[in-house]
């Protein structure tokens, strides 16, 4: 029984045009000599042509002298008795592919009709759009970090090194250039500690601000405070009757490296640690701080994870500036 109702409805011509108006895809159907016998909603959709221009005219006509298209698939496939199809843009802005197919008589014995798909394909046309734009961006942005990489490497001219561990090291130390935090490094004597620095202060936003090594292996103890945060005039015997600024202060906006910084007495560390945590300096004798934006570089030959537990070091100080830790492998 339901096989028969199938086989009924599929012999129902309003059945099979209600299948054909539920297609999401547009179709007209034409016969052998190019008149509209059909076209569906999706078709309306998509062409921005109605039923009541299409049905019952002849296609030919349709193209030539009332210009609503300019071509035509059916009349192709008529003309080369075999499906065709095309990529069509129509008065909607929509792009379409549209493929016609030839309609036979039983038997296969010439054609009576043509039906034509038509699918929107706006969308992928656009995606594909997206997509070469995407390449062309992708290539671009190819070329500017090769060029980026070349510059690097221009920059790293002053290092002689073949390791990769000094290559990891020099593309770590340009990456942190970029930001404002402590560096520590870390390496032997003569392994070129300042000479990092200073790239550091070169390859960051302060390369313009002023560029301090502070020597604290070279500073006597009784001169550190002086020397590091400068003094109020006759705060001390000796004392420059105009006061003197420290070298944080002559770091201003700039980078201050704070070579072998392992010799630091303990006394003087503390404060360090307060200049860091609050960003201000007090001069020896003055009654205001100083506000400072220096960014601070510390370099030394000792393990300090070493000191702090041997007690030399401060902890806490330790931590402040081990932010971004480079280590120099050894030259040998």
């Amino acid at each position: 029984m339901n096989k028969l109702h199938s086989m009924s409805l599929l012999d129902n011509a309003d059945f099979l045009k209600s299948v054909l108006d539920a297609c999401s895809d547009g179709i007209l159907i034409s016969d052998d000599k190019g008149n509209v016998l059909y076209v569906n909603a999706a078709y309306e959709s998509t062409t921005g042509l109605t039923r009541e221009q299409m049905v019952g005219h002849n296609l030919k006509k349709l193209r030539d002298e009332e210009k609503l298209f300019n071509f035509a698939v059916s009349l192709l496939v008529l003309e080369q008795k075999k499906p065709a199809s095309i990529i069509h843009e129509y008065i909607t802005g929509k792009k379409a592919l549209t493929t016609g197919n030839p309609i036979y008589r039983e038997g296969g014995q010439g054609i009576v009709g043509v039906v034509c798909n038509t699918r929107d394909i706006s969308s992928l046309i656009n995606l594909r759009n997206e997509l070469e734009i995407t390449r062309k961006l992708l290539e671009k942005y190819s070329d500017e970090l090769q060029q980026l990489r070349q510059q690097n490497m221009q920059q790293y001219e002053d290092f002689v090194y073949k390791s990769k561990a000094v290559a990891d090291m020099l593309e770590l130390a340009s990456k942190a250039a970029q930001f404002d935090s402590s560096v520590l490094i870390q390496g032997e004597s003569g392994v070129g500690k300042e000479l990092l620095a200073k790239f550091i202060h070169q390859q960051s936003p302060r390369a313009e601000g002023p560029y301090i090594r502070v020597n604290c292996a070279a500073i006597p103890k009784e001169l550190f405070e002086s020397e590091l945060f400068g003094y109020e005039q006759g705060s001390f015997t000796g004392a420059s009757q105009k006061g003197k600024p420290g070298m944080f202060e002559l770091a201003n906006e700039g980078t201050i490296l704070l070579d072998e910084v392992g010799e630091l007495p303990l006394t003087v560390q503390s404060k360090l640690l307060r200049v860091l945590q609050e960003k201000e300096v007090f001069r020896l004798g003055a009654q205001k701080p100083t506000k400072l934006n220096v960014r601070v570089i510390a370099a030394t030959n000792k393990d300090l994870a070493l000191e702090v537990k041997k007690g030399n070091f401060r902890e806490d100080l330790y931590f402040r500036l081990n932010v971004v830790p480079i280590i120099i492998p050894p030259l040998r």
